[in-house]
């Protein structure tokens, strides 16, 4: 997957996943991506006007992939 298949959705939880203090390599690993892809989202190379997902949406997320 490139950043061209990453959506704003997918790059908001990203987002909100790097303000909860998660490494860039893990969240890679749950998405199934290039690290080099959430780097580019964190520097805001890519997805700079995407806000980060809110707490609960980032939960929600979280859940839907059994990790919490």
């Amino acid at each position: 997957m490139r950043v061209r298949d990453v959506t704003p959705e997918m790059a908001a939880i990203i987002k909100g996943l790097i303000v909860r203090g998660w490494y860039q390599h893990n969240i890679a690993g749950i998405w199934g991506i290039n690290q080099g892809r959430v780097s580019e989202i964190n520097t805001g190379k890519s997805y700079l006007r995407v806000t980060p997902a809110n707490d609960n949406e980032v939960d929600a997320f979280l859940r839907s992939r059994g990790v919490i």
